[in-house]
């Protein structure tokens, strides 16, 4: 085995090993794999629920999650999709494209962005008139809960649109609780009582659809 030696000014002499040498190469080259690139770990697409008027358009975008728990940031490597492109198209960069109604009014189309494995996705309505407003309403009405029986108040959203006309939107809008430690609400508009909350307390029920908010509903909790 061959013995190689350095003179170090003010250091006294010392020998490395050939083998040292590359064992410590080794180990250098595997340090590269102790810094891994994070992940993605889920992508939300905004803005959600947006509403569209047959001829208009809106740009989408990609918000991607990582698996090491940093920011969230705006992909532009997503690939995007439509559901349904006889009702919505939508181009390489986002940007959907309302084409005509179905035969239900708003027309529910979903885009989607996929990066690699991971995706998500947002419905688009598409309407033949902008959407004006936005109308809650609960049933039961005033809408209040029970935590010991487990009842719930089902909300209902009407769209109203700029051609007088009317419809329910209850599914393809966003449902919001001003306080998730009082009361959650699911997708479809179903309130129940959160886990830790109190008898007496309320919060406040809303719908949105783009930037289209609707009246406030306050659900009360009782025993």
């Amino acid at each position: 085995m061959s013995i190689h030696r350095w003179k170090i000014p003010g250091k006294p002499l010392f020998a490395v090993s050939f083998f040292a040498l590359l064992a410590a190469a080794v180990l250098l080259t595997s340090c590269n794999g102790f810094f891994v690139d994070p992940t993605i770990s889920a992508i939300t697409v905004t803005p959600a629920n947006a509403s569209l008027v047959v001829g208009s358009t809106q740009q989408l975008s990609a918000v991607a999650t990582y698996s090491d728990g940093s920011a969230p940031k705006i992909i532009g490597s997503a690939t995007w999709t439509t559901s349904s492109a006889s009702n919505a198209t939508v181009s390489s960069t986002g940007v959907v494209t309302a084409v005509a109604v179905g035969a239900t009014i708003p027309t529910s189309v979903t885009i989607t962005a996929t990066d690699g494995a991971i995706s998500g996705s947002t419905t688009v309505s598409i309407t033949s008139a902008a959407l004006q407003s936005i109308t809650i309403t609960s049933v039961p009405s005033p809408a209040a809960i029970s935590k010991i029986s487990g009842s719930t108040v089902e909300m209902k959203a009407t769209g109203n649109y700029a051609d007088g006309t009317s419809s329910n939107i209850t599914s393809s809008v966003t449902w919001v609780s001003s306080d998730l430690n009082v009361v959650t609400v699911t997708t479809a508009g179903v309130v129940s009582a959160a886990t830790n909350s109190l008898a007496g307390n309320t919060a406040n029920i809303t719908a949105t659809s783009g930037t289209i908010t609707s009246n406030v509903i306050v659900v009360t909790l009782n025993q």
